[in-house]
């Protein structure tokens, strides 16, 4: 749950307000609505029972090359005392890039780090039959994403490996696990 301050609700809430936003890549491209970030919008997909993954699309003025890096974004409000309150919607990884030379703005389409999940399942390593604690925390341990994983319904379920023959990618497999548990997963 993302948590604000009672100024960041009532500036939200007002008539008018003043929206701000940046894009960083932790290197040397800092985009904000000040320095030639024009426009950022974020949409999630996904369902009950499945898993989450966030699209972001942003576009800016100039060339810079962002393709294959992961970006942090941040969108935020400007409050009554004029500062800043930002809500951190962590990183995105852009995968694809269209730069317009003729009005010089690149458009740019990223994932957040459910996109690592969209690989080919491989059992390669993993134990079974597995819980859907153990098969989760294998999941992303394999594809390098850090967990923290809360107490789920059908705990005691074991999965055999039958993924291996199904031809799924990760992300099928992560559907599976949340369809069984009765629960939803995404990436904080």
């Amino acid at each position: 749950m993302i948590t604000v301050s009672e100024a960041f609700k009532i500036a939200m809430k007002a008539p008018t307000r003043q929206m701000v936003a940046y894009l960083a890549d932790g290197v040397n491209n800092d985009l904000n609505d000040k320095k030639d970030l024009l426009s950022v919008s974020i949409k999630w997909e996904g369902g009950f029972l499945q898993s989450v993954m966030r699209e972001a699309k942003a576009t800016y003025m100039g060339d810079y090359n962002l393709l294959d890096k992961y970006v942090d974004i941040a969108i935020g409000v400007v409050l009554a005392d004029d500062s800043i309150e930002y809500i951190d919607y962590g990183a995105f990884k852009v995968v694809e890039a269209k730069y317009d030379k003729a009005t010089d703005e690149t458009s740019i389409k990223m994932y957040d780090k459910m996109y690592e999940f969209l690989q080919p399942y491989e059992s390669t390593g993993f134990t079974y039959p597995a819980t859907p604690t153990t098969l989760l925390q294998e999941l992303a341990t394999k594809l390098g994403i850090s967990h923290s994983i809360g107490s789920i319904g059908n705990a005691t379920r074991e999965f055999d490996d039958v993924f291996d023959t199904l031809g799924l990618s990760y992300r099928n497999v992560l559907d599976q696990v949340c369809e069984a548990t009765g629960s939803v997963a995404y990436i904080n």
